[in-house]
């Protein structure tokens, strides 16, 4: 049952002229954007019109400004040609095979063994690459399945935690505070109710305004 994320652009529901200079940056909406569909939940951004039936002016500018910025980040998938090995694979068999972790179609996923839980997938990129967002989905389909999990980087000959949260479901999102740099990743499943069925892992790197450089 997601959650729905309902916020206006404007500090109330209703437009006012008084409020032309109080609407919403592009970095409050990534944020919002981040805490929302970052978390499984949909963000019903409310965005008011004016008297004349049209979106003010400053509103419209932060609006097409912030969509470049989601399209921009996500249009690269830095982990998507990579190769991907798996602790455990359902089977043995293809059908769940790990490369399916980095599908972006949810009828394609990896998924452990019934017995294996805590499964963990090794991403060799093939190069170092450069990210601060990392992005993991369940085939929700089959349920909510994943309760805890990290990601690892590879640094100075051993794996180093960058990053972990609780669920995932339909869509986690993970900001790093700055941005890190490896040529293998890995993804560690720590705790889940049953074997995990993981789809749409991707690393990407915010615009530099929002990067941290």
């Amino acid at each position: 049952l997601p959650a729905e994320c309902d916020v206006s652009i404007r500090p109330g529901w209703f437009w006012h002229a008084a409020e032309n200079d109080k609407v919403k940056s592009v970095e409050a909406l990534l944020d919002l954007y981040y805490r929302s569909v970052g978390r499984g939940a949909s963000f019903l951004l409310n965005v008011p019109p004016n008297r004349h039936g049209q979106i003010e002016g400053g509103d419209a500018v932060t609006l097409k400004a912030f969509g470049e910025v989601v399209r921009q980040m996500f249009s690269r998938n830095l982990a998507g040609r990579a190769k991907v090995t798996a602790s455990n694979v359902r089977g043995n068999g293809r059908v769940f095979d790990a490369s399916s972790v980095v599908s972006t179609d949810p009828r394609h996923y990896w998924a452990a063994d019934d017995s294996v839980t805590t499964p963990s997938a090794e991403f060799d990129l093939g190069s170092d690459k450069r990210f601060d967002v990392i992005r993991l989905r369940e085939a929700i389909q089959l349920g909510q399945r994943v309760d805890r999990f990290a990601v690892d980087i590879w640094k100075d000959g051993a794996w180093s935690e960058v990053g972990a949260a609780t669920s995932v479901g339909s869509c986690r999102l993970i900001r790093l505070k700055d941005p890190v740099t490896t040529s293998r990743v890995r993804l560690r499943i720590t705790a889940s109710a049953a074997c995990p069925t993981l789809y749409g892992f991707g690393l990407f790197l915010q615009p530099k305004m929002f990067s941290g450089g």
